[in-house]
């Protein structure tokens, strides 16, 4: 009897703890909820009795954390804007909510903080024919050469970019990590997206037509940039998913500091030039619908010992293959003598251009149905 008696007090206490548990764990949950934290929303144009009527007020008034509404009703606004705060940029349409700048040599949108957001917006931007300036440029670094810093966590989405005379770059970014740039249209510019020195950054779903070039990675050292030694490798980015045509070249690839970089599943079409692989280490190209372009793929290399680690393979040519596609491109063979320290140039002496090729051995046999 005792025997039993004791087995259900055990029982008991089980019991008992099992219930304490949950509970325990409901409070605990509740509690971490409550310590979240919602930025204010500053609104901008609109019928508001506080409304500004300029975005760069409104981003001069603002906290990190905060988002910065901007409506359409008020459109196009006539701003170059600065954001030095980690915000959320927001218009109310992408379609009605414009940003426009006629031959104004400047960026238009320039991105000093960490944790920004851009979205729901036409960016509308010329400038005068013998400028290059960017629609947004993502950097923290002020004057060239300077103190250099990485940004991080900035995501530029859902936007378009109207540039009809081919002298501004869409988005640009100098040592940004961990950036997004998706679901955005680009037409009309010098450069849609341009990645220097910038790793993890992903651009994807976005739409990229009759530009002089569409998505570039260029990851290139020389004695004048930063963090050599505290950051030797830029890389693993990834461009994905994207439909880039009717450009001169699709996408690039360059820089003898760039590595892991990942080219998957777009459809690049009608291009002249559809990729080119320039001096890239490890780079993966893999599932991308080539169609109609002029030259589908092409190697343009500094670097003879690098183009064999990049990686082709089941991308779709034009028709079904049944043999290895070739790829086909040069080799420059410089002799290059670096001077040291950030202000000192390089001489190169050339010494040749020779023959390389590679294949996708795996060619696929009809067209990937991708998002892009």
């Amino acid at each position: 009897m005792e025997k039993k008696t004791l087995i259900g007090i055990l029982i008991c206490i089980l019991m008992v703890v099992s219930m304490i548990h949950p509970v325990s764990a409901t409070t605990s949950s509740e509690k971490t909820s409550q310590t979240l934290t919602i930025g204010n929303i500053l609104h901008v144009g609109g019928l508001g009795p506080n409304n500004y009527t300029k975005i760069q007020d409104a981003i001069n008034d603002s906290s990190n954390g905060d988002t910065v509404y901007v409506h359409d009703d008020s459109s196009p606004y006539h701003e170059t804007l600065t954001i030095n705060k980690s915000i959320a940029l927001v218009g109310e349409n992408k379609e009605t909510t414009v940003i426009e700048n006629y031959n104004v040599n400047s960026n238009a949108v320039r991105i000093w903080a960490d944790n920004v957001r851009i979205s729901g917006f036409t960016f509308s931007i010329w400038s005068q024919e013998d400028s290059l300036y960017y629609v947004i440029y993502i950097s923290k670094m002020a004057v060239w050469p300077g103190t250099t810093e990485i940004i991080e966590y900035v995501t530029i989405s859902d936007n378009n970019f109207d540039v009809a005379n081919h002298t501004n770059v869409g988005i640009g970014s100098l040592y940004l990590d961990y950036g997004t740039i998706d679901n955005n249209s680009f037409n009309g510019c010098y450069f849609g997206v341009k990645l220097l020195l910038s790793s993890h950054t992903i651009v994807t779903h976005n739409i990229i037509t009759n530009c002089e070039w569409g998505i570039g990675i260029y990851n290139i050292w020389s004695p004048r940039y930063h963090l050599w030694f505290l950051h030797p490798q830029f890389g693993d980015n990834t461009i994905s998913k994207n439909r880039i045509a009717k450009n001169q070249i699709g996408i690039v690839i360059d820089g003898d500091r760039t590595t892991n970089d990942k080219i998957l599943e777009n459809n690049v079409s009608s291009n002249e030039i559809g990729i080119m692989l320039g001096t890239a280490f490890k780079s993966e190209i893999a599932r991308n619908n080539f169609i109609g372009n002029n030259i589908s793929a092409e190697i343009d290399t500094e670097r003879l010992l690098f183009y064999p680690t990049n990686s082709w393979h089941d991308n779709y040519w034009d028709e079904p293959k049944q043999s290895p596609v070739s790829i086909h491109g040069s080799f420059w063979f410089f002799l290059v003598y670096t001077g040291i320290g950030e202000t000192s140039t390089a001489s190169a002496f050339f010494l040749g251009k020779y023959p390389v090729i590679a294949f996708d051995r795996t060619p696929a046999q009809e067209p990937y149905d991708t998002e892009g």
